[in-house]
Parts: C-alpha cells; structure tokens; sequence
C-alpha cells in the first residue's frame, strides 16, 4: 500500500509554519490489493483469491469509512503565486484524484528538476504503460518552508480556539494532520465496521465449510438410509 500524508506544523510564539510530507510505498511482492500477506503460500495456494479479495475489500473500506486527515486529498493544482502549475496534492499526469493512496503492488520514484527547482513524486504499478497510480508535484520553496502549500486549512481554525495564542510555553513546533483532526464519532464508527468486517471476512470460510460439511453429512445420512431400506425391502420382498 502507498499513501501520501501531511501533516501542517506551527509555532506557537511566532508566524512560523511550514508543512512536513512522507510518502510510504508497498514495493512489488505484496500488498494490500494483493494480498497483505507476505507469506508465498497464502499467494499460491487455492485459497488465495479470497485472500486477495478480503485484503483489498477490507483496506479499501477503511479508507472509505475513516477519515484519516492525514492522507492528502488531491484538490485543483494552485498556480496563483507561481506560474507553473503544480499538483501539490497529487492528481498529477494523469493519477488518480481524491485521497492519495493505492493498495496496488508498488514503487515510488522522486525525480528532482534542478533548473526549474521542482520536485516530482510519482507512485508506479505493476502495468508500466499506464499513467501512475500516484503524481504530484512540489517547488523547492515549498518543500523548504519558505512558501506555503495550499490544501491545508488548520491554521485559522486552530488560532480560532486560542490553540496557537498561548505563548506562556514555548514548547517549539505543533504539527496535526492538515485535514483537521478526526472526528470522534466517525473514529467509533470506523472501529466498529472495521471490527466487524475483519471478523467477517475471517469466520466466513469457516461457516461455509461447516455449511457444506453438514450438507455433505446431511446427503451421505440420506443415501444411506434410502439404500437401507431399499436393501430390508429387498430382503422381504425374498
């Protein structure tokens, strides 16, 4: 799995601000969309389409049910203090758009352009000739500090509730996610549908076994009884 996550930093007794990046990325052996295990076998063996299929539908509707306000959320490229157009929160040649992230087998690349004092971010999967699964795209500027990158709305919010107005301690940088902080009710709600997908996909192919077994017995019991009987009816009829 790859995300891309931010997280927006101040400090209390000055201006300062300045926003902190890290991009995770899966490599080409496992992940969520193929499997989290890193065990061959549950890649092999002919349960492993359901593995497959639980790995990703369980990943995938976590992403959907928290809010994780971390993982940046791509938003129109901002070119309003630049003239280039950058794609500071992904979305870039072609990649996908919403949160950032990919449960696909993957790779990362940084690509630093010197003379134009960008850099580049691109996440890659498995099929080389499509566009990549993650692109975005920052000037040096913004990576030192030195300008803003937009998307982030903490800040006014954070001043709004005396958060950042406290001088008494000068404990240096604040850093929270720059989407906000989590909702409590939906961090309940995400723990409970996570808990009981997980538990689902686990049990399933337990109760379906136990199903078909008892099926199976069911059928078996069955056929003996009927050739029993027809075998005493047999033996009456002599």
């Amino acid at each position: 799995m790859s995300q891309l996550m931010r997280v927006d930093c101040f400090q209390k007794y000055d201006d300062s601000e300045r926003s902190l990046l890290e991009l995770t990325t899966s490599g080409m052996t496992h992940s969520w969309g193929s499997c989290a295990s890193p065990q061959l076998r549950h890649h092999t063996h002919w349960y492993a389409p359901y593995a497959k299929f639980s790995s990703k539908f369980l990943m995938e509707v976590l992403h959907r049910v928290f809010q994780w306000p971390d993982i940046v959320s791509s938003s129109d490229p901002d070119n309003s203090h630049d003239s280039r157009v950058l794609f500071e929160n992904g979305g870039a040649e072609g990649a996908k758009k919403g949160k950032q992230y990919a449960l696909a087998d993957n790779f990362g690349e940084l690509e630093f352009h010197w003379d134009s004092d960008l850099v580049s971010l691109r996440v890659f999967g498995k099929d080389y000739d499509k566009p990549p699964l993650m692109s975005a795209r920052w000037s040096l500027e913004q990576l030192s500090g030195i300008t803003k990158i937009p998307g982030g709305n903490l800040k006014n919010r954070l001043l709004a509730q005396n958060v950042l107005r406290d001088t008494s301690s000068r404990v240096g940088w604040t850093c929270l996610p720059h989407r906000g902080a989590s909702n409590g009710i939906r961090v309940f709600i995400g723990h409970v549908v996570g808990s009981t997908l997980l538990f689902t996909l686990l049990l399933l192919p337990c109760v379906f076994c136990t199903l078909c077994m008892t099926y199976l017995v069911k059928r078996f019991l069955k056929h003996t009884k009927k050739k029993s009987h027809l075998k005493m009816k047999n033996i009456k009829h002599a």
